[in-house]
């Protein structure tokens, strides 16, 4: 509780937490929390230009095999199954069908969430090569989403890590659907990135 002199009487050994000086009564801790709230802000402008200032070209997205891994594999177990209908015996076609009709459930579900990140990054390039300022906003406003979301972001109750994701219906639908009631995603809602737990 330092002591200081009234900014406007100019009274000496006034506490800086006093609500008014007892000389002038000039509201001492409303101007040095206006002082506080004028620093903080400058200090948060300051941190968004800079980090504007660092934000640069992104690089044009291209065909990535991994992105597709799981389209893939269920295009080819479709492909395995639909292909042995005609080999096996007519009885067991029919557990060959459904296990065609699940494979292409999953294949055309893969392919969606590959394909929705793949616009994201090429709608992302377009927008930065046709305006870039325009492109810097746009991070801007995700990083600020970011922020806020993980403001109140629970924690892996496992090993206590922030680093979690939300497990959207398109992805624990397919989870179910390729190991049922094996599948960890029954029922959950959050995935662990570090320790890989769900909840």
């Amino acid at each position: 509780m330092p002591l200081i002199k009234c900014p406007e009487c100019g009274k000496e050994n006034v506490s800086d937490t006093a609500i008014s000086c007892p000389n002038c009564g000039f509201a001492i801790r409303e101007h040095f929390a206006n002082i506080e709230n004028i620093k903080k802000e400058q200090e948060k402008r300051q941190s968004e230009e800079k980090f504007l200032n660092s934000i640069k070209m992104p690089e044009k997205p291209h065909w990535h095999l991994k992105n597709y891994i799981g389209t893939c594999i269920f295009g080819v177990l479709t492909l395995l199954c639909f292909t042995l209908c005609f080999i096996v015996p007519f009885k067991q076609q029919e557990f060959l069908l459904i296990c065609c009709f699940v494979c292409i459930f999953l294949t055309v579900i893969f392919f969606s969430i590959s394909q929705k990140k793949s616009l994201k990054e090429l709608e992302d390039y377009e927008l930065a090569k046709k305006d870039f300022d325009e492109y810097k906003k746009r991070v801007m406003e995700r990083r600020k989403q970011e922020m806020k979301r993980l403001k109140y972001i629970p924690k892996c109750p496992t090993c206590g890590s922030p680093d979690i994701y939300k497990i959207d219906g398109l992805e624990r639908g397919a989870s179910v659907i390729g190991l049922g009631l094996f599948s960890k995603k029954i029922n959950k809602t959050y995935k662990c990135n570090n320790c890989g737990h769900t909840w």
